[in-house]
């Protein structure tokens, strides 16, 4: 048996119950229950019973997962399979590797990744041939090997052909009905005056990367990875910082979908389940875990906080203040209880904790004691997709289209100023000097003046390859150029990563200086450390850029 219903409405136990009777489905041979109401991606599995909602497959989700159906192989055991597909993308490809001033490997093989993805047709293969350009030589051609659903990578046998590398790489992709589409690029091995940027390495990691950013520590990179789908691929993984090599990988309970915190080598996840994982940062072996007795809805995909040896996680009822050390929570449970997920990253500013409950409010809470000190939901604010930004005595956020300065101690608001953007995108604004800058749901980033709130430049963006932000949709025949990820300084310039699939940097007067296109959505922060940048696409695929 086989449960579709518009929401999840039953126990654990999966029994039914009316004023007098009650039927337990699981005799039956219950296999799955099928509902979308939350509009979120959330599979789990209770009691051998496969749980599986999934948002709407022409606009981004109300926690701004990705617009995507499912589709799920049967046989007689039950579900064999489940598989998210994101939807209106046809005939996707993207040559990502090379770039330019790109290093040939140790045994002379030139490293290829392709992203690649089709919303209604299987890939079947993908293959490469490269030619020099100037004379049309085939030169060497290889068929790719697939690295999650979106990335293909090999390493082809390559010798330069002239001094200023100019070649042609013809990419073929097969899909498993019959049909080919080709494409062709052409890259240079040869330095670019204009071009600043470098790439170091990149990592397949074999997951979909939602919000987890890059965590570089000492010599490692620590990311997690997501599964949306029959759940095989979801973990915490370390990387060496310096080469991409995969350390160490932790499987997970659920997704995470959300930061890792790190402390005194111990390092902190939370899932969408609201497992709470502590780690040992060197091994990968788990110090202690904190589990809810059931999973429950809205899931927790937002990210959790760290303060002074104490991880802040979790929302209402399974929000906890957990010391690291020890494992023991010293508090747990505060209300506001209900609204829906978000992926508004939770913050210590000072004695006080932010946290944001969708469609309901903006809480504080006391991090000592838990205890709500204020809570603003009007004029937008309990729309709550993104976080705070603090500076002084006061907080930045945003709340569906308005933009709002609120005194930290009080909750009161000082300033606010209502746009006609769409500020629904899971990050917070950067201040910058005297500028504020946002990124929108459907229009890139725009900057603000600090003090009056009003716009003082607009950089647009792509149209988003996969819709995240809450009910964007391609629908309204309107450019849709989400921006989910943060925007970051970098020696004075401003950079972030788009759903477009594109790292932008732009000077802070908005102008662009360079781009460079990975081929896939990025919705987490890029990471900084020194002249290095990391930057996690949603294929799955950890990249290390100089610039």
């Amino acid at each position: 048996m086989i449960f579709i219903n518009h929401d999840y409405f039953v126990g654990p136990d999966f029994v039914l119950k009316g004023e007098k009777e009650q039927i337990d489905l699981k005799p039956y041979n219950l296999k799955a229950w099928f509902y979308g109401h939350w509009h979120n991606n959330f599979v789990f599995k209770q009691n051998g019973v496969y749980v599986v909602c999934s948002n709407a497959p022409n606009k981004g989700g109300i926690d701004n997962s990705a617009a995507q159906f499912v589709v799920v192989d049967i046989d007689k055991q039950g579900i064999k399979n489940i598989k998210p597909i994101y939807t209106n993308l046809r005939d996707h490809v993207q040559l990502v590797r090379p770039m330019g001033n790109q290093s040939l490997n140790a045994d002379q093989t030139l490293p290829i990744l392709v992203n690649a993805y089709d919303s209604e047709r299987q890939i079947q293969g993908v293959d490469l041939t490269v030619y020099a350009h100037e004379t049309g030589n085939r030169i060497s051609s290889i068929s790719l090997k697939a690295s999650g659903d979106w990335t293909w990578q090999a390493n082809v046998p390559f010798q330069k052909q002239n001094h200023k590398g100019q070649y042609d790489a013809l990419i073929t992709i097969r899909y498993e009905n019959g049909e080919q589409t080709l494409k062709k690029e052409t890259f240079s091995l040869a330095p670019a005056e204009h071009d600043k940027i470098k790439l170091q390495w990149s990592t397949s990691v074999n997951g979909n990367i939602w919000k987890t950013s890059p965590l570089v520590v000492g010599d490692k990179l620590f990311i997690a990875t997501m599964d949306d789908g029959i759940g095989t691929n979801h973990a915490i993984k370390a990387l060496d910082r310096r080469s991409g090599k995969v350390l160490w990988s932790l499987p997970t309970i659920n997704s995470i979908k959300h930061k890792l915190r790190f402390s005194d080598g111990i390092l902190l996840a939370t899932d969408v389940e609201t497992n709470v994982y502590a780690i040992d940062a060197n091994t990968g072996k788990i110090l202690w875990t904190k589990k809810p007795s059931a999973p429950s809805l809205p899931t927790f995909v937002s990210g959790a906080a760290l303060d002074n040896g104490i991880y802040y996680t979790g929302l209402g009822k399974r929000m906890s203040a957990i010391d690291i050390h020890t494992g023991k929570p010293l508090w747990e449970g505060v209300e506001p209880s209900g609204g829906e997920a978000t992926p508004a990253e939770l913050s210590v500013v000072g004695q006080v904790l932010l946290a944001g409950y969708n469609w309901n409010a903006l809480c504080a809470y006391d991090i000592h004691t838990g205890k709500l000190l204020w809570k603003r939901q009007e004029d937008g604010l309990r729309f709550r997709s993104g976080g705070v930004t603090a500076q002084k005595d006061y907080i930045y956020t945003t709340g569906l289209n308005g933009i709002f300065k609120i005194d930290l101690k009080t909750g009161e608001i000082s300033q606010k100023s209502i746009k006609t953007d769409d500020f629904k995108v899971m990050t917070a604004p950067k201040i910058s000097e005297n500028l504020l800058v946002m990124p929108t749901s459907t229009n890139g980033i725009k900057a603000y003046d600090l003090q009056t709130l009003e716009e003082k430049w607009h950089f647009p963006t792509g149209e988003a390859l996969v819709y995240s932000s809450a009910y964007s949709s391609p629908d309204n025949h309107k450019l849709v150029g989400t921006v989910e990820s943060a925007v970051i300084e970098v020696k004075d310039k401003l950079v972030f990563g788009a759903s477009d699939g594109y790292v932008y940097v732009l000077n802070k007067a908005g102008k662009l200086l360079s781009k460079f296109n990975l081929g896939s959505p990025i919705f987490s922060d890029i990471t900084v450390d020194g002249d290095l940048i990391y930057v996690a696409d949603f294929a799955g695929n950890v990249s290390c850029f100089k610039l």
